[in-house]
């Protein structure tokens, strides 16, 4: 857990977004589930970037399918997905791809 190097056979989680013009507190609640997954095991690490126009991208790396599964039904991220949904995200797509 935290800022190891993926390794083959680990996964990537990629998180492509645009925000809405009105998506303040969204740094808040990435921070949130941000730590959140520190406590997954099997999360390794994520990074982030965002541009002007509110384009973002984050891709997590975790160690398993079933560790992100175990993200994906974690509480506090369905509450997050929900609140991002309704408040901040004016689109996103979402792929899983495995480290070859």
């Amino acid at each position: 857990m935290g800022q190891e190097k993926p390794k083959k056979g680990n996964y990537a989680v990629i998180f492509i977004s645009k925000l809405n013009p009105e998506a303040n507190g969204f740094k808040d609640l990435n921070e949130l589930t941000y730590n959140e997954a520190l406590s997954i095991n099997g999360f390794i690490k994520e990074v982030s970037a965002r541009n002007l126009d509110k384009n973002g991208v984050s891709v997590s790396f975790w160690e398993s399918k079933e560790a992100i599964e175990e993200w994906k039904n974690n509480a506090v991220h369905q509450v997050a997905k929900a609140r991002g949904k309704a408040d901040y995200l004016e689109s996103y797509e979402i792929y899983i791809t495995e480290i070859k």
